[in-house]
């Protein structure tokens, strides 16, 4: 239900020596067995940048509705961190990662992007690090933390 599998069979129908391979948990039932996509369990996080070492970009290929629109996606983050071109459907939410990522409108146009490979780099080490450095999850703690703190305050105040 969040794989655009319409996508992924585009970008390997248009793109004859493109394979793709989805890595991590299948929710529910696997998706139907789409020529050169290969599905794998995940990684351990220590190892997921060599898996992906000869990736030439990284997809975040979801159907936009609902479901996915209340979602900020752990894997975009992973995907900046990994320093390659990214490539996602995309929802507003998502709008802050338009530094580091290309967003498809349909799959034709995702198929477009990778046989033309009309991906830009992706910013240098420290653009991704200053990006990054506010959503670790030790960042985001504090910020709950100073948050609670300001509430109780204000309530404190008030009494």
């Amino acid at each position: 239900r969040w794989l655009d599998t319409d996508a992924l069979r585009a970008v390997v129908a248009a793109c004859p020596e493109a394979s793709v391979r989805l890595i991590g948990p299948v929710d529910g039932a696997a998706p139907a067995a789409i020529d050169r996509v290969a599905i794998e369990p995940p990684w351990p996080h220590d190892a997921l940048a060599a898996a992906v070492a000869d990736a030439h970009a990284m997809l975040l290929p979801f159907r936009v509705g609902d479901l996915t629109r209340a979602v900020d996606p752990v894997k975009l983050y992973e995907y900046v961190a990994l320093g390659k071109p990214v490539v996602a459907s995309h929802w507003p939410a998502l709008d802050r990662f338009a530094p580091f990522v290309t967003f498809y409108r349909d799959p034709a146009h995702l198929a477009t992007l990778v046989r033309e490979r009309a991906l830009p780099a992706p910013p240098d080490a420290a653009a991704r690090t200053a990006f990054l450095a506010p959503q670790s999850w030790h960042a985001r703690a504090e910020a709950l933390a100073d948050a609670i703190d300001r509430v109780r305050s204000a309530l404190s105040a008030r009494a």
